[in-house]
C-alpha cells in the first residue's frame, strides 16, 4: 500500500504546509556556509570563517531545485494542493505568514500565539550577497562547456 493512502486513515483531514524559498541561490549560500560551519545559528561570528565554493554552491542549487520539483510532482501526483510559504516572506511578514497558516488549519490561535516572535532572522548578510553576486558572475562568464576551463584559469576559493 503506498504511503500516500495510508497517511488519511492515520491523519483525518491532512493538510500540507509546503516551506520553500524564492531565492534558490541565497538558500545553497546558506546550506553550504551552515555545513561548513557545522551549525545553523553562528553565536560568534568571529569563531569560524566559511570559504566560497562554487561548485559546492552550485550543487546546493541544483539540489534544492531537483527537490522542489520532487515535491511539485508528488504534490500534483497525489492532486494535493499545499499551503506555500515562502521563507522571505515568513521573515518578513511573520505575523500575518502565521494568521495565513492557522486560517488556512482553521485553527484559532490565541493573540499571545500569534504576537510571540520566534529568534528568526534572515540570513542575509553581507557575505551571503557578496557570494550570490560572485555566484551569478561566475555562472554568467561560464557555459557548462567553458566551466571547467574557467576553474583552470584562476582559482575560485575566497576565504570570507
Amino acid at each position: 500500500v503506498p504511503v500516500f493512502d495510508l497517511l488519511p486513515t492515520i491523519f483525518p483531514n491532512l493538510q500540507f504546509i509546503w516551506f520553500t524559498r524564492r531565492n534558490k541561490v541565497q538558500q545553497a549560500i546558506s546550506l553550504w556556509k551552515a555545513t561548513q560551519m557545522q551549525s545553523w545559528v553562528i553565536t560568534d561570528p568571529t569563531e569560524r570563517r566559511s570559504v566560497f565554493n562554487f561548485e559546492a554552491i552550485d550543487r546546493f542549487v541544483q539540489q534544492i531545485r531537483e527537490q522542489d520539483m520532487e515535491w511539485l510532482r508528488f504534490f500534483t501526483i497525489c492532486g494535493i494542493q499545499p499551503f506555500i510559504v515562502e521563507y522571505e516572506e515568513l521573515v518578513s511578514n511573520y505575523v500575518e505568514t502565521m494568521q495565513r497558516i492557522f486560517q488556512f488549519l482553521q485553527l484559532s490561535p490565541s493573540e499571545n500565539t500569534l504576537c510571540t516572535l520566534p529568534p528568526l532572522e534572515q540570513h542575509t548578510d553581507v557575505v551571503i550577497e557578496l557570494w550570490c553576486k560572485r555566484y551569478y558572475q561566475i555562472k554568467q562568464k561560464c557555459s557548462s562547456d567553458s566551466l571547467l576551463a574557467f576553474f583552470q584559469e584562476e582559482d575560485h576559493t575566497y576565504d570570507l
